[in-house]
């Protein structure tokens, strides 16, 4: 079942431009995870929302490492050939290089992101190769 909030959550953040360390990825994962209901810690592994940025230009891998990880942290791994609407995927752009990316999986096969050029866009899924997929499961 889609969260009722996924809609009106990627409808806002739809369009807007990007900022590293502010619209970004991660950030934007970010502000999903709150609406479902998750407590964001004020800092993963000596990282916060203020210092990904920096970190992200400095070094680009430890932050999507860091990234991923958190995720993993909060969310529930699910098969990654078995994604529902709702679901937090790492992506890569298939048949180019690239690095990977945070998505959110929304209805119709669309996936939500941010991209540098563009700000906080949607393209459809079968563009990407699915790495990773995390699931929220409701805590109580």
């Amino acid at each position: 079942m889609i969260h009722p909030n996924l809609t009106s959550l990627t409808m806002h953040l739809i369009g807007q431009k990007y900022h590293l360390g502010q619209i970004d990825c991660f950030n934007i994962i970010v502000e999903y995870l709150r609406h479902r209901g998750a407590t964001i810690p004020d800092q993963f592994k000596g990282v916060t929302l203020q210092s990904y940025g920096s970190l992200y230009k400095e070094h680009p891998e430890e932050a999507r490492t860091v990234m991923v990880e958190f995720v993993d942290s909060l969310m529930k791994e699910v098969n990654a050939k078995r994604t529902l609407p709702g679901d937090v995927l790492l992506l890569k752009f298939r048949g180019k290089t690239s690095a990977p990316f945070l998505a959110i999986r929304a209805a119709g096969g669309i996936v939500v992101f941010a991209e540098q050029r563009y700000g906080v866009m949607t393209n459809t899924i079968r563009h990407y190769r699915v790495l990773r997929a995390w699931r929220w499961v409701e805590q109580s």
